[in-house]
C-alpha cells in the first residue's frame, strides 16, 4: 500500500492551498495532472455495515425501491455466494459490496427522512454492537470480499497509471 500511496503523490502533487488529503484523493480531484481513479474500495467493516443495515431494513418490513428494480434473478456472483446463514434470504443489487459499481449506478437523491428508519447515530451504534458480537465466519465473509474489491482496485490503478505514464510519454514526444 505504501507503494501505492508514493504513486497516488506522484500524480497528485500538492497544490497551493491543497491540504494533502485534498491531494492524494483520486475522487476529489478532477484530473489535475493525472487520471482520474476509480472509488477506493469498501472496507471490511463497510461491507458488513451495508450488509447489516440491509438486514435490519427488511427485517423490519422495508425494502428500497432501487434494491427491487436492480434485483437480477439470474445473477450468479462466486464471490457473494454463498452468504453466511443470517443474510441468505436478503434482498441485495448485484455487487452490492463493490464501491465502484454503486458509484455508477448511484443517483443524487435528495436527503429526506423516511417513515419507519432509525437515525443514522441508532444506526451506527446498532451494527457496531453486532460487529463486535459477529462471529468468525461473518467477519471472514467480509473481509473476502474486502480484500477481493481491493485486489482488483489496485490492478485498475495500475492500468490506468501505466497509461496514464504512457499518454503522458507520448504528447512529451510530440512536443
Amino acid at each position: 500500500q505504501l507503494h501505492t500511496h508514493i504513486a497516488l503523490a506522484h500524480y497528485f502533487p500538492l497544490l497551493p492551498n491543497m491540504s494533502k488529503s485534498k491531494a492524494l484523493s483520486p475522487t476529489k480531484s478532477k484530473d489535475i495532472n493525472g487520471p482520474v481513479l476509480p472509488p477506493k474500495p469498501y472496507t471490511e467493516y463497510t461491507i458488513f455495515f451495508r450488509l447489516e443495515r440491509t438486514h435490519i431494513l427488511q427485517s423490519s418490513g422495508i425494502i428500497d425501491e432501487e434494491v427491487v428494480a436492480s434485483l437480477n434473478p439470474n445473477h450468479e456472483d462466486a464471490l457473494e455466494f454463498p452468504r453466511p446463514a443470517k443474510y441468505q434470504d436478503l434482498c441485495l443489487p448485484p455487487y452490492w459490496y463493490s464501491s465502484k459499481h454503486k458509484a455508477a449506478i448511484e443517483k443524487k437523491r435528495k436527503h429526506r427522512k423516511r417513515e419507519g428508519r432509525m437515525d443514522l447515530k441508532t444506526l451506527s451504534k446498532t451494527v457496531s454492537a453486532s460487529w463486535r458480537n459477529a462471529d468468525r465466519e461473518l467477519k471472514d465473509y467480509c473481509k473476502k470480499l474486502a480484500r477481493a474489491e481491493l485486489k482488483r482496485y489496485n490492478a485498475e490503478c495500475e492500468a490506468i497509471m501505466e497509461e496514464h505514464e504512457s499518454q503522458t510519454a507520448a504528447s512529451e514526444e510530440h512536443r
